[in-house]
């Protein structure tokens, strides 16, 4: 896998031009945006638990499974996408094509949007039970215009 350091706050897109599509990702403990593409592996350290950060996925939620392992969301589609994520009390923003979402623990429970997640892998089509955030990608382009996707 490949190493990435990222700065504070900064926003990263496919640093390794498209050479890569395995990440070791470490934070800070500002606020980061990452992007991924639906194939991407990757693995988030523990600095993205303190919420706040934008994880950006291309693709629609609904192309997904999701999954506990410990403390980590572990997110996965038939494209070769795992994406381990580590969950928090204050919640981080996970964005698909067809929305965004809080990943939070509650306390009881770990979300996604209104999405109870367990250890069992289950297919991500229960967000919308309560109101999305809204979100807009376009081909490669994920969150903004100088943002573009992993893998």
């Amino acid at each position: 896998m490949a190493r990435l350091f990222l700065s504070p706050g900064e926003e990263i897109l496919d640093p390794f031009g498209g050479q890569s599509t395995s990440f070791d990702v470490f934070g800070t403990n500002d606020l980061e945006t990452v992007s991924f593409k639906p194939d991407a592996i990757a693995v988030l350290d523990p600095s993205f638990n303190k919420g706040g950060d934008t994880i950006n996925i291309a693709g629609a939620s609904t192309n997904f499974d999701g999954n506990l392992s410990g403390s980590n969301f572990i997110l996965t589609s038939p494209a070769g996408a795992n994406i381990a994520i580590p969950v928090g009390t204050t919640g981080a923003t996970i964005s698909f094509a067809d929305g965004s979402y809080t990943l939070q623990f509650n306390g009881t429970n770990v979300l996604l949007g209104a999405q109870i997640i367990t250890e069992t892998p289950e297919s991500l089509d229960d967000l919308d039970s309560m109101p999305a955030l809204s979100a807009t990608f376009g081909d490669d382009t994920a969150a903004g215009s100088e943002s573009s996707t992993f893998g």
